[in-house]
């Protein structure tokens, strides 16, 4: 349907819009380009809140680089 790029946060992110084969429901599939290595991306309706989704998942993949970062420094 499309796709869109910007910045949320400082972070680049893809927005692809798209109908879900199960249901014929718009979606909207993202990818937060800095955290691919984690996550390719992931779905949510197009009905939610977007800006307040992008925020937790920003926020939670910040975390999990963290973790991952402090797992790799030598003890």
């Amino acid at each position: 349907m499309g796709t869109r790029s910007i910045i949320f946060d400082g972070e680049p992110v893809r927005i692809c819009r798209y109908r879900s084969d199960y249901d014929n429901r718009a979606m909207y599939a993202i990818c937060m380009l800095n955290y691919t290595k984690y996550v390719r991306s992931f779905s949510v309706s197009v009905g939610v809140n977007l800006r307040k989704e992008l925020d937790l998942t920003l926020t939670q993949m910040r975390e999990v680089e963290r973790s991952m970062d402090w797992l790799a420094a030598p003890a």
